[in-house]
């Protein structure tokens, strides 16, 4: 059973600790926790252009946090990694969109799990190392930790460059018979619009991501300072300030995240939705119209309330840690 499939959450004893290594389209970031989630120890780093470049880039990452650790090194049980793409349960990463690796299977166990598990040392078993899909590990961590923890049946959504979903159903993470459930940014929503990294055209988030954000404000005409190509953080930055075009990209991103989300309540009828990622660090301008237009898009209507949308609790973060829980119960920690 891949780990992901089992009860939310290991068990808290011995202190023993998981490393989890969360690698984004921009970033990478390693994080130390305990089997309780408390973090000891984070390192950060510069994300690969390409997957193939993968193991040169995570072993001096990894080796850093372990320095970092000192004498708790000899506590490390459990070690996890969460990827943007497919990853099936034998740890062959199908593709990676955002990594440069649309269709190219590419082996995880040989390429990462053997040297990196012979860094941390006799703790962590090469053949118990764990591989997940980035947003199922961040579900997992907030299923576990954080904005879900309780719930039975929560979806938590990831808005980065691109956007996935982590499903916990019935208190347990669902991935699919392959693997691959929580694929969300990949849902068509418009078979016309912008192509995606994927191939496809229309993509979920090709609107309502990151890069959808500044998509739409080009769309929309909006230019940077410098008349150069507008970026994401620009169009938060001036609707804070009221800017009555930046203020309406946000809510046309509003409503287009809103139809997704609305999409996948058919399907999963979810209690609680976490929304988490990059894009989430304009809650305070995003939030409140999404939450409007989710509520107006949902039905039946009187089962759906703003408070059944709410902010991620673990930040930037929640990957690597659900990837470090993951890793822990991948190895019976």
């Amino acid at each position: 059973m891949s780990p992901a499939s089992g009860a939310v959450g290991p068990s808290a004893t011995d202190g023993r600790i998981g490393i989890g290594i969360d690698v984004g389209g921009t970033k990478v970031l390693c994080a130390a926790t305990t089997a309780a989630g408390d973090e000891i120890a984070v390192i950060r780093g510069s994300s690969p252009p390409i997957a193939a470049e993968l193991p040169g880039v995570l072993g001096p990452l990894l080796d850093e946090l372990l320095v970092a650790l000192g004498e708790d090194r000899q506590r490390v049980r459990g070690l996890g990694i969460s990827l943007p793409g497919l990853i099936d349960s034998s740890g062959v990463l199908h593709a990676a969109p955002n990594l440069g690796a649309p269709d190219t299977a590419i082996d995880l166990r040989s390429s990462l799990a053997v040297p990196l598990a012979a860094l941390v040392g006799d703790g962590v078993d090469p053949s118990a190392v764990c591989f997940e899909n980035d947003a199922t590990a961040a579900a997992f961590a907030e299923a576990a930790r954080g904005a879900g923890r309780g719930g039975d049946d929560v979806l938590v959504v990831s808005l980065g460059t691109g956007i996935g979903a982590g499903i916990v159903a019935g208190g347990r993470g669902l991935r699919g018979a392959h693997g691959y459930a929580g694929e969300l940014g990949h849902m068509i929503i418009d078979p016309d619009g912008p192509e995606c990294p994927c191939g496809r055209r229309g993509c979920f988030e090709r609107y309502a991501s990151g890069s959808g954000l500044a998509w739409l404000a080009r769309r929309a005409g909006l230019l940077g300072d410098d008349g150069s190509p507008v970026r994401g953080e620009d169009v938060v930055r001036r609707a804070r300030g009221g800017d009555a075009a930046a203020l309406a990209v946000i809510e046309e991103l509003a409503e287009y995240l809103a139809l997704g989300l609305s999409n996948a309540v058919e399907i999963l009828d979810p209690g609680l939705i976490v929304l988490g990622g990059g894009l989430m660090a304009a809650a305070d301008v995003l939030l409140e119209p999404t939450r409007e237009a989710f509520c107006r898009l949902c039905r039946p209507a009187q089962h759906r309330s703003p408070e059944d949308l709410v902010p991620a609790e673990l930040g930037e973060e929640a990957a690597a840690v659900g990837a470090a829980l993951l890793g822990l119960e991948a190895a019976g920690a």
